[in-house]
């Protein structure tokens, strides 16, 4: 009832550009409200600079012009993952969906309509030609959101395997990525559980930009093996001081 009442009219509003703010102020409404009736405790956590970015990234954000930031989310773990986004990053991200994502009602299609990006993946050459405009929306400005694993994890939580596109993509822009993490996720919604467990902690952390600026093609198997380092290592860190 809460997301017809709230979804309804801002997914309504997504397909009209002259009413993208009220649309996206209904958005995070939703995700905030949302996140408080299942009673869920979400704290948003901003780290510092430190070693695991590697010595290329650069933790301050190196662009002094206006291009836009690649926010990937390094451990994708359940579909609360769109409340996470809205309660935690400011909305003025356009997200980078599957076709999946995109077919979920009043969800997926309002995102869709502010700007969202779907991506067939059982189409290559689709896929490839979605990758490059937002690539063109970066240079000009756009922040996107993006899963870096492509899919959900499984039921164990074990990381999936990193997909190339985003580092690419923002190679191509030569934007920052703003990776971030989310634990706790799978304790509050089990896989193949239908009920919300209340009263459950999720960490949002949010890690430090690394720029892009300078790298190349050839950089891209470095700079993914530097976000699989990142998220292996606070994903060991966070289950040995929470489990």
């Amino acid at each position: 009832a809460i997301t017809i009442s709230l979804l309804g009219p801002a997914c309504v509003c997504s397909f009209v550009p002259a009413l993208h703010d009220p649309a996206r102020k209904l958005y995070k409404i939703w995700g905030n409200y949302t996140a408080k009736m299942v009673k869920l405790r979400i704290q948003r956590k901003v780290l510092q600079p430190n070693s695991l970015l590697g010595s290329k990234g650069n933790c301050q954000k190196a662009q002094s012009n206006s291009k836009g930031t690649l926010y990937v989310h390094l451990n994708q773990q359940t579909l609360l993952s769109p409340v996470l986004y809205l309660h935690t990053l400011d909305f003025s991200w356009h997200i980078v969906m599957n076709f999946e994502f995109a077919m979920i009602p009043f969800l997926g299609w309002g995102l869709h309509g502010l700007g969202g990006t779907t991506i067939i993946r059982q189409q290559p050459d689709h896929a490839k030609r979605k990758l490059e405009q937002v690539v063109e929306k970066l240079r000009s400005g756009h922040d996107h959101i993006i899963s870096i694993e492509g899919q959900r994890c499984n039921a164990q939580g074990d990381l999936s395997p990193f997909k190339k596109g985003p580092v690419v993509m923002a190679i191509e822009a030569q934007c920052d990525i703003v990776p971030f993490m989310t634990f706790g996720e799978m304790r509050a919604w089990p896989h193949n559980q239908i009920a919300i467990n209340p009263d459950m902690e999720i960490d949002c952390i949010i890690y430090p930009p690394i720029s892009t600026e300078g790298l190349k093609y050839s950089d891209r198997t470095m700079l993914l093996k530097q976000l699989r380092t990142l998220a292996e290592q606070e994903k060991s860190d966070w289950e040995s001081s929470h489990l």
